[in-house]
């Protein structure tokens, strides 16, 4: 068995060295070795994680070293330095291994992350009001219940004044009665505060304004006068001349129907 080997060749390029200056084909030394043509091919380009395990490529090279009449020993022992020198390169290069994640699965992360997103948003637009919130919802309607109370009042009060100065007018000679039924009604407002105030006159469209101290308006009527005011002292009223009293506190909304 020939056991000058050239140490500066690996152990595949040395079995493949012999054997083409042999002139022997892959197929020449399976048939000497019974090992298949794809290994002796792996173990001459040396694509070590691409053998059998150790074991085994240990048992194959010597077969195949023997085939060639070298000393199998010292090519499994290059085999062996290889492999050691591979695992250390591996083991080394591993510190430094940046494992990324496949494409594929970066695209899943991003869309779970845009419906969670979408999901939160969702869950905060539907959430119930805070607590704070929902007390000055019930005071405002506390309020409202409150004010329609007082407009009910004051309107009862006003309608009083209105019956007493009919029972007035019932003295009053007959023609000059008929004078005062015929005539019609006129209402003169007079702002004293910045208000905000709704007039329906008869069954007329109603009319909206907004009034600063200081305006007034003057307005006639057949049957009667329907006035929503937002701040019953903002206004001075007098109907036919005769003043209309409001008691009431600043800043109240007032319902009123004159007569």
């Amino acid at each position: 068995m020939n056991s000058d080997l050239d140490t500066t060749l690996s152990y595949g390029k040395l079995l493949r060295s012999r054997r083409i200056n042999r002139g022997m084909s892959l197929e020449d030394v399976f048939r000497k070795t019974k090992v298949r043509p794809n290994i002796l091919n792996l173990i001459e380009n040396e694509k070590v994680n691409e053998l059998p395990s150790e074991l085994f490529t240990k048992s194959f090279l010597k077969a195949y070293a023997e085939a060639l009449d070298f000393d199998s020993q010292k090519i499994i022992a290059l085999y062996q330095s290889e492999l050691n020198n591979t695992s250390k390169n591996e083991t080394q290069r591993g510190h430094w291994t940046i494992i990324r994640p496949p494409y594929w699965l970066c695209i899943i992360i991003v869309i779970l992350c845009l419906i969670t997103g979408y999901w939160l948003m969702l869950q905060n637009n539907s959430d119930p009001l805070p607590k704070n919130v929902n007390t000055m919802i019930n005071k405002n309607h506390i309020d409202h219940k409150n004010n329609l109370s007082n407009a009910s009042s004051i309107n009862q009060s006003i309608q009083k004044q209105l019956i007493d100065n009919s029972n007035k007018q019932e003295n009053v000679p007959i023609g000059k009665k008929e004078s005062i039924v015929s005539e019609k009604l006129s209402l003169i407002i007079k702002a004293v505060d910045k208000t905000w105030m709704k007039i329906t006159v008869d069954e007329q469209s109603p009319r909206e304004f907004m009034l600063r101290p200081g305006d007034s308006l003057k307005m006639e009527a057949s049957k009667k006068f329907e006035i929503l005011l937002g701040n019953a002292k903002g206004v001075q009223l007098k109907l036919n001349e005769k003043s209309i009293e409001i008691p009431e506190d600043m800043g109240r909304v007032v319902t009123l129907t004159l007569p």
